[in-house]
């Protein structure tokens, strides 16, 4: 069985749970609260996969009794954990979520802005699964060698690639030349898939390299690099025996160098099991479905 964890607080629409500052996602005009991400990701989670799992939603906060009355009748586990560091960030629960104690072979870590779609195949023979965004380019805040520095000796000759998911999808690098290839791991944070086993060590050792990294930037910065390197700099420390997901899981949609081009959607939506939103552009009318259940519970 696979543990699926997710994280959200109940607070404001204007600020991601991990506690940046994000411009608010919206499907059509209206703006999706939280709540709102993780109801659609629940459901569609329940219509379209099929294997084994249990649901965990995690928060750090207290959460209102409005909040409460949208939860009570979905099928899952409601669990409060405490930041590692509340004082500076007490929204960052990720890896006090991933140490929760739960009774799967596995667990599955989502980030809430996503809608599930057809049944993923999941390789559980690893002990992790992720997938690497479309460049790993530093994009030049601080210093490289901060990052560098946090691994094994014998991986540190790591190397920077830009299109590496257009180059997957066209068939030009498979998922066995990317990890020979020791590439600056980038990972996209928002799926990971480990043992259950290993998930206490994971979210320990992820947040002492989250802490160090974080003070080679000022905190005042809101720096995304310490969130966008922890998680490959840990799992690349713990273990050799890491993979990626299937293409279609975890589809960054998005705009920059960093994300598969928008464009690509088109031709790649059948094959998509897990869309990942982090913008908002064409929500509505890609998913507008899975959204309508934001409007029944206003019925």
């Amino acid at each position: 069985m696979i543990d699926i964890i997710c994280c959200f607080n109940d607070i404001s629409d204007k600020t991601n749970w991990d506690g940046q500052k994000k411009g608010f996602k919206k499907c059509g005009s209206r703006r999706l609260s939280h709540v709102d991400q993780f109801i659609v990701l629940y459901h569609s989670i329940k219509k379209n996969w099929s294997f084994d799992y249990t649901i965990y939603l995690c928060h750090s906060l207290p959460i209102s009794n409005k909040t409460h009355n949208r939860l009570k009748n979905l099928d899952i586990k409601l669990v409060q954990v405490e930041s590692p560091d509340p004082q500076n960030y007490p929204y960052l629960l990720r890896s006090n979520s991933w140490r929760i104690k739960t009774q799967g072979t596995h667990k599955l870590y989502l980030d809430i802005d996503m809608v599930a779609l057809k049944n993923p195949e999941f390789d559980l023979s690893m002990d992790f699964s992720v997938m690497p965004c479309n460049s790993n380019e530093y994009n030049g805040e601080g210093n490289l060698r901060s990052v560098i520095g946090l691994f094994k000796e014998n991986t540190r000759n790591l190397k920077i690639k830009n299109n590496i998911l257009t180059d997957m999808w066209a068939n030009k690098m498979s998922v066995d030349e990317y990890r020979s290839g020791c590439y600056l791991p980038h990972f996209n944070g928002g799926a990971i898939l480990m043992k259950n086993s290993l998930s206490e060590e994971f979210g320990k050792m992820w947040w002492d390299n989250f802490s160090f990294l974080i003070n080679k930037w000022q905190r005042g910065k809101k720096s995304q690099t310490p969130l966008l390197f922890s998680d490959g700099i840990t799992i690349l420390n713990m273990t050799e025996d890491y993979t990626i997901f299937n293409l279609g899981f975890n589809y960054f949609d998005g705009n920059s160098k960093f994300d598969m081009p928008t464009k690509d959607f088109t031709n790649n939506k059948n094959s998509i099991s897990l869309y990942h939103y982090v913008q908002y552009h064409l929500l509505h009318e890609r998913f507008g479905e899975y959204f309508e259940v934001l409007n029944e519970e206003t019925k």
